[in-house]
This record gives structure tokens, C-alpha cells and sequence, in this order.
């Protein structure tokens, strides 16, 4: 039996159908809210990932460990671990916790999980961000090394951003989604969060490569890089127009990042890219078709058998539990493919002409540069959040889920304590370079002198 097989046999496991208790810890173990239930899963090699911690958003299945998809409550317990867990245990890692989500995925801050929020170890009054929320916190806190999160429109980026660390959206088709709850099928990706690049790089490493499971992983394309390549002044695009985009604290900040860079030899080059916010929008339009066809499906996609089931076989027997926002959600997307039954098909058509029009954009410099997100991370509201709030700030993020560009968020300084992520764009496939340069990055702007790196 290989790996895929295994796999597919596995996560047929089983339901709960009386809802359990909460499954998270005590505050008092876990006081960011990170914590969906701690554990010690061993390594079954040994590997680069020997001695690191890792921990395992909830919508990933690990065997035996139930999967609540950030609503609190047991749901769905795998028989097996989901190919990314496999491949991380294969490596070294050592696996000790599920660590929280939002609600059903959904939102890029960290206001909807229950029965509490994720906070942000740097102000616990504000959001880790989302939806790999609990993934961030770990990491920041000091309760994991490494991290596994999911990123359908930000959710691996923009919690490193409001966390100081390093978050990584590799190309799409490179890392199997095998045994992970989905959200939209042709924008999700997964991939690590770390506090380095050196680390993220290394369980990227351990995660990239096919699956027969997985269909999307026939769409991985990879640029070989020469063996020797010269170490040459690293060239970056400045997309202007994203950096104009972003609220005072953050464009200070990235102002004094993009300094250090020039001083530190980097050459930087202005790039327009007017596609920024047609493609934020046609990623709305996706998500919200995707997400229909999830919740009609209970999550069995056609091709895409062996998904781990996103909670709809449990929660759409009652509505009521499903978040206000996702029911809206749904709602557009199942408007929106009634109205135009090949919407989907040309938007998918689009969004591929627009990631080979990035890519030539790209083709001269070594990454494009932009923020990752336009302010910083904003306070847990006191009373229930509202949509805007849970869908949080993901302009600058969405539109490489689209095209399916590789993508990473690194500290680029922090404003009154709190971080601010740069992000760095690569061409589709060519994910070695994008990690080479955001390590040329990292070594700049931690070398420089500013208000402290977390």
C-alpha cells in the first residue's frame, strides 16, 4: 500500500455525533487560546525536522486526534495522518499539538474560534490572526518550533505578520492538501510557519513533492535552479502602489525596511502591477463559488476524494452553528453559480492568465515586495465581531492564492511593539529562489539596527 492508499483508508474514520466537550486546554496551559488539545506524537524517521516541535492546525488531520475546525467541539477523528503530518513525522518532526482555527476557516484574524479567541502573544489584546491562528501563537509564544497552517487568501501570511515570524504559501501544487478540510480547492495551500526562514524552509522541504491523491499536485510545476548559481546583488520589485495602499505605522515601517535593504546592497526597482485589485476581487468571486460547492458536497470534491470531510456532514444538520458570515458566504457563491453556471470555469481561466502575466513581471528581479498587510493587528473586540472584523485584512494576500504564486511573509520591524510583515512574491514554481532570497532578506534586515526584530 503507498502513501496515498494509506491515506485514503485512513481518513474514512468516524464521526462523533453527540457533541463532546470543548476540547481545548486550561487558560492556564495555553494563554494565548492557541491550544486545541496537546499530545506527543513521536517521529517515525529521523531527518532535518529531528528535535523540532511542531504543531498542526486543526483543519489537518492527524490520526487518531479529533478535528474541530475551530468550533470547540468534537468532530471528525481520522484514522491516519494527513500526507503533510506524514511526510513532517518522516522528517523528524515530533508532533505535540492540534493547534486552533477559526471557525470553519473562515476570516484572517483570530475572533471566531471557541470557546475563546486566539491572542497574539505581543498584545494579547489583539488578534493573532487568522485562520491559522493557533499555529502563529504557538510559534510566538515559545510552544512549538514549527508550524503547519493552510492559506486560502492569507491565512499562513497574515498571522505571521501579526506574530514577527516567518510564513510561507508555497507555489500551488507543491504541498499535497491530502487529510485537509477545505475551504475552496484551486486557492488553498499549505505550508509552515516558523520563526526563521532557515526553519521554514527546511519543513517546506519536507512537505514539497507529489501525491497521487491529490490531483492539484499535477498542476506543480518547479524552475531548476543552476547548482552554483553567482551571488549577485539581490533585486527586488517594489510594487508602489500596495505600499502607498498601507496605513501610516505600517508604511513607516516598511519605508525603514526597504532602506536597510538598499544600504545593505540590494538593488530596488519599481514595479506596476495594475492586476493587484482585479485579482483580489475575482478571489472573492472563487472563494464564494468554492465554498458552495464545499457545503453541498460535504466536502467530497470530485477528484479530491480522500479530503479530509470540512464539517458539513456534522454542522449543516444545524444551521444555526455555522457562522453567520460562512452561511452568507455560501449564500453569494451558490447566487453567483446559478446566475452564471460558467462563471467559475472563466474566472479559474482568468486567474491563470494572470499568473503567467505576474510571472513576466518577474522574470527580472529576484522577488516582488509589497506589505502584507495594510495595518497592524487589530484589537479583539470586546462584543461578538462582525464580519468585517472576522474576514479581516487580506488585499494584499488574496491575490496570490490566486495566481498561485509562491508567497511569504518575514518581520520587517515592529510599531509600538507590534510586528509588520514584508511580504516577498516569486514566480510560479520557482519556490527554491523566492526562499533563497527572503534568507538575503532576512539577514539585511536583522543585521540593521531599528526598533528590535521580534
Amino acid at each position: 500500500m503507498n502513501e496515498g492508499e494509506a491515506i485514503i483508508a485512513g481518513l474514512v474514520g468516524r464521526w462523533e455525533e453527540q457533541a463532546g466537550p470543548p476540547l481545548a486546554t486550561e487558560p492556564g496551559n495555553d494563554p494565548f487560546g492557541a491550544v486545541v488539545c496537546a499530545f506527543d506524537l513521536p517521529p517515525t524517521a529521523t531527518g532535518p525536522l529531528t528535535g523540532k516541535t511542531l504543531a498542526v492546525k486543526d483543519n489537518i488531520a492527524v490520526g487518531g486526534v479529533p478535528s474541530a475546525l475551530g468550533t470547540g467541539q468534537a468532530g471528525f477523528i481520522p484514522a491516519a495522518d494527513a500526507a503533510v503530518v506524514a511526510r513532517a513525522r518522516r522528517a523528524g518532526a515530533r508532533i505535540i499539538a492540534k493547534a486552533q482555527c477559526e471557525a470553519f476557516l473562515l476570516g484572517a484574524n483570530s475572533f471566531s474560534s471557541r470557546p475563546r479567541p486566539v491572542r497574539n502573544p505581543h498584545d494579547v489584546t489583539r488578534s493573532a490572526g487568522g485562520s491559522s491562528s493557533g499555529s502563529a501563537a504557538m510559534v510566538a509564544g515559545g510552544l512549538a518550533d514549527l508550524a503547519l497552517g493552510t492559506d486560502s487568501g492569507g491565512s499562513i501570511r497574515v498571522p505571521a505578520a501579526y506574530c514577527g515570524l516567518v510564513g510561507f504559501k508555497p507555489s500551488r501544487g507543491r504541498v499535497s492538501y491530502t487529510g485537509i478540510a477545505l475551504l475552496e480547492p484551486f486557492l488553498e495551500h499549505a505550508g509552515p510557519i516558523a520563526r526563521n526562514v532557515t526553519d521554514a524552509a527546511a519543513l517546506f522541504a519536507a512537505l514539497d513533492g507529489p501525491d497521487p491523491v491529490d490531483v492539484r499536485t499535477a498542476w506543480r510545476r518547479e524552475i531548476v535552479a543552476p547548482t552554483q548559481a553567482p551571488q549577485r546583488p539581490l533585486r527586488l520589485g517594489i510594487l508602489t502602489g500596495a505600499v502607498a495602499m498601507a496605513d501610516a505605522a505600517v508604511g513607516k515601517v516598511m519605508g525603514t525596511a526597504l532602506d536597510r535593504l538598499a544600504g545593505g546592497g540590494t538593488e530596488l526597482v519599481p514595479i506596476d502591477w495594475p492586476a493587484l485589485l482585479e485579482a483580489g476581487e475575482l478571489h472573492l468571486v472563487l472563494y464564494g463559488i468554492g465554498q458552495a460547492l464545499i457545503a453541498g458536497t460535504a466536502g467530497a470534491v470530485p477528484g479530491l476524494a480522500a479530503s479530509l470531510p470540512s464539517g458539513w456532514v456534522q454542522w449543516r444538520r444545524a444551521i444555526a452553528e455555522i457562522p453567520h458570515v460562512l452561511q452568507e458566504a455560501i449564500a453569494l457563491g451558490q447566487a453567483l453559480a446559478a446566475a452564471d453556471p460558467e462563471l467559475y470555469a472563466r474566472g479559474v481561466r482568468r486567474a491563470l492568465a494572470l499568473g503567467d502575466a505576474l510571472d513576466a513581471v518577474l522574470a527580472g528581479v529576484d522577488g516582488l515586495v509589497l506589505p502584507t498587510t495594510r495595518s497592524l493587528a487589530p484589537p479583539i473586540p470586546k462584543g461578538a465581531p462582525t464580519a468585517e472584523e472576522i474576514y479581516g485584512d487580506t488585499a494584499f494576500t488574496a491575490p496570490f492564492n490566486l495566481t498561485g504564486s509562491p508567497a511569504l511573509s518575514l518581520p520587517a520591524g515592529t510599531s509600538g511593539g507590534l510586528p509588520v510583515g514584508l511580504q516577498l512574491v516569486g514566480r510560479r514554481g520557482d519556490d527554491a529562489a523566492l526562499l533563497a532570497a527572503a534568507l538575503r532578506v532576512e539577514a539585511i534586515l536583522s543585521s540593521s539596527c531599528q526598533e528590535p526584530l521580534p
